[in-house]
């Protein structure tokens, strides 16, 4: 998905622009993703046959993760996060972001 950042022969400006930002976005979550979680590897998908606007999956997969090579929505033994664990991702992700 993100070798399409390269391509400069987009016909409008401003899908340019548009496709551009997002690929920026893209970078930059996943290196967040990257550095946050020390992941082996970031996964980039996106799903747009199933939503009518442009759904992008950025996942942190790692060596003993149990759902490879499977995906991980699929995979039986799920967990949710606790109490709090998410609000402390979301402020690091925003001060990733603000460093960046």
């Amino acid at each position: 998905m993100l070798y399409l950042c390269g391509y400069g022969h987009f016909a409008a400006s401003a899908r340019r622009c548009r496709l551009s930002g997002c690929c920026r976005a893209i970078r930059t979550v996943s290196s967040f993703v990257d550095e946050h979680f020390s992941a082996t590897k970031v996964n980039v998908g996106g799903i747009e046959n199933i939503v009518r606007q442009m759904w992008m999956n950025l996942l942190g997969r790692f060596g003993n993760d149990p759902a490879l090579p499977g995906v991980v929505w699929a995979f039986s033994d799920k967990y949710s996060y606790k109490d709090g664990q998410v609000d402390a991702v979301e402020q690091a992700l925003e001060n990733f972001i603000c460093d960046h």
